[in-house]
């Protein structure tokens, strides 16, 4: 097997990339999966180029790093929510302004806690606010994660 010789831009797409992607897809039971080459750049990438100026992302205070840097190359408004505190953080969701993005860990690498993610998903639904969740540290020790363990995928787009 080649080693790729550039980005999927300049590259192309291999079939075996694709392959992988769509695999990653049916087990998370999502419309699609995006590969990327490590967390740190999925993360910064993500946070970096899809929510806008005008938008507003709410992270946890002991998120990753790689979500930091990723916060702070957007031109989003960005604030930090106490960690956990779902009071807090339907304070701030109550200011919000643009689309809104609440960016957690579901287990967090530094305390070994977990994010309540009953409880983000029914605050995310309730302000309408798009839920982010880093599973670095949680998949491959339960399963294919807590979100896909729990059975939060589609949780608020249930009626």
């Amino acid at each position: 097997m080649k080693g790729a010789t550039g980005s999927r831009l300049i590259s192309g797409n291999s079939d075996r990339t694709m392959q992988v992607e769509s695999f990653l897809a049916h087990k998370h039971q999502v419309q699609s999966a995006l590969l990327f080459p490590s967390g740190y750049t999925a993360n910064t990438a993500f946070f970096s180029s899809v929510p806008q100026r005008g938008d507003t992302i709410l992270m946890d205070e002991c998120i990753h790093r790689s979500v930091r840097d990723g916060v702070r190359l957007s031109d989003a408004h960005k604030i930090k929510f106490r960690h956990n505190d779902m009071q807090h953080l339907e304070e701030l969701l109550k200011r919000s302004r643009g689309n809104c993005f609440i960016a957690v860990e579901s287990l967090y690498s530094m305390d070994g806690d977990f994010a309540p993610l009953h409880a983000l998903t029914l605050i995310a639904k309730r302000y309408n606010a798009i839920l982010v969740v880093d599973e670095a540290h949680a998949f491959g020790i339960f399963g294919y994660g807590l979100v896909s363990q729990k059975k939060l995928q589609h949780r608020y787009l249930q009626q």
